[in-house]
């Protein structure tokens, strides 16, 4: 385990030579957010949690992927991406999914097409859960 980067923080045996535990610290920051992209997926580091609602920022993207949220994909969940509403996919693992393409950057100082040559501007994904906004009342 040492030699892929984690740390052994804590160590306990007991008298018995099988029983015991060890604890150790992941050399990456682990969230409840991750972007799966062609290149594999990365955890996503900036969010923001305010009651019912989450704000995703997403890095500069190349080519289209999918933001995961590890949260049960359940009906009240509603999906912004930039402000514009966005359905929600169930994977199998049923967590809530959400497909972002990147967004068009103009080359600085050119007044040519968009292009997607350089990654895009960032994103930002906005979870809302209203789990009694679909429910006739």
């Amino acid at each position: 385990m040492e030699q892929l980067g984690w740390v052994l923080r804590a160590q306990v045996t007991y008298t018995d030579k099988y029983a015991g535990w060890l604890l150790f610290e992941s050399p990456v920051s682990v969230t409840p957010f991750y972007f799966v992209g062609e290149k594999g997926s990365k955890f996503l580091q900036e969010y923001r949690l305010a009651g019912d609602k989450v704000e995703i920022d997403l890095p500069p993207l190349v080519a289209a992927g999918e933001v995961v949220a590890t949260f049960v994909a359940q009906p009240g969940w509603k999906a912004f991406v930039d402000g514009r509403p966005t359905p929600i996919q169930r994977g199998e693992d049923c967590f809530i999914r959400v497909h972002v393409e990147p967004s068009p950057q103009r080359p600085p100082n050119e007044g040519g097409p968009a292009t997607l040559a350089d990654p895009g501007r960032p994103q930002k994904v906005v979870l809302i859960y209203e789990p009694y906004s679909n429910a006739y009342l």
